[in-house]
Parts: C-alpha cells; structure tokens; sequence
C-alpha cells in the first residue's frame, strides 16, 4: 500500500519455529515496530508434540499439550491497525464496544428500619430478590427513600417526601426534637443509572424515638 512504511512478514507453519518467531515479533509490536505479521497454518492449534507420548501413555491429558494459536494473537485484536472485517476472517472475536443500556429495574427494595437510636432512623435495604445481600441489582445506581410523617401510612407514594437517594445501605435518618414520638413510613424504589424507576417497596414504619 503506497505511503505505509510497514514491514509485512508472514510466517508459513504454526509449529516451534513459527510459533516463536510470531512471539517474538509480538514482543516487537508491543514496542511499536512497524511491522504486520501473518501466521498461516493449517490447524488453528499449537502441538507440543516432544510430550505426545505421555498422552499416548495416559499419563497427561491432550488438553495439556494443545494450545490454541489464536490465545498468542492480543496483538491483533489491540491494534488499531486491524479492522473488525480483518478480525473475523481470521476467527478472532470482535469486541463489542457500544455500552449496554440498562433498562428500569424489575425488582423492589426490601426496607428495614432500626429505631433504637433517639431521633434517629437507620434504614437498611436489600433487593427482594437477594434479601440476605447488600448489593444493588445490575444497573442499579441507587435508592430512592421517602417518608411520610404522621399517625397512617400512606395509601399512594405522593403522599411521601422525598429524603434522599442512597448508593449504598444503611441511611441513616435524623429528626428533630419536634418529630419525637412520631411515626414515619418510608417507600423506597430502585433508579438505574439511565434513571429509570423501578416498582415501590412494602412500607416500612417505625416510631421516631423521643
């Protein structure tokens, strides 16, 4: 190709003699040569063959002494150089670079409330799915708390405040003197890192402690 100053070498055969070459000249490309390297052989599987009669024997497994050429090509799949169209003609997987979207999360928080602190709320959370776990559910950002104050618990979400939204379990909510006695209800949800909501919590309520 005119004005590419790269040396191309193509190397006939996978054995000892091919296989080396081509690990040295990785080493190469690792340094930034210039150079395009081509390996042909006609299985796409390394023979150590000095060890094929212990296999013979039954005192080595094959899978011992086959290794795959492909393993010895991260070269190719890194270089900017190789196009997607290149990679899969030779059978070297194409990395999918386009993020994946995540979508509204499916499950509901699980909410437990420690109330044994003086005007203090420790809300603890897990997902319904893994409630002996803290982690969050894949895609997952955080969740969203929020209360409401007062003697019922509320028959719809818009009759709660919104607290916070909280990374990571426990949060930890303090009150005013004013709230002691009180009772507060809260409903968490799920809000994936796209932002989209996932369905309520069963409320969780507990008194506000004087």
């Amino acid at each position: 190709m005119k004005g590419d100053a790269r040396t191309r070498i193509v190397i006939l055969g996978g054995g000892f003699g091919g296989i080396y070459a081509a690990l040295r000249l990785e080493k190469a490309l690792a340094r930034g040569a210039a150079l395009e390297v081509t390996l042909v052989n006609r299985e796409n599987f390394f023979l150590f063959t000095p060890m094929l009669h212990e296999v013979a024997a039954s005192d080595l497994d094959m899978t011992h002494i086959v290794n795959p050429i492909r393993a010895l090509v991260r070269r190719l799949q890194a270089s900017p150089a190789v196009s997607d169209a290149e990679r899969q003609s030779l059978g070297i997987n194409v990395r999918d670079t386009t993020p994946t979207t995540a979508g509204a999360p499916s499950s509901r928080p699980v909410v437990k409330v420690d109330s044994s602190q003086r005007l203090r709320h420790v809300i603890a959370f897990a997902d319904a799915a893994t409630p002996t776990r803290t982690a969050k559910p894949a895609g997952v950002m955080g969740a969203e708390i929020w209360v409401k104050i007062g003697p019922t618990p509320p028959v719809d979400p818009s009759e709660c405040t919104f607290l916070a939204l909280d990374s990571r379990t426990p949060y930890t909510a303090d009150y005013a003197g004013a709230d002691g006695g009180k009772t507060a209800h809260y409903m968490l949800r799920w809000v994936s890192t796209n932002g989209d909501k996932g369905p309520w919590s069963e409320t969780a309520s507990a008194t506000i402690g004087a």
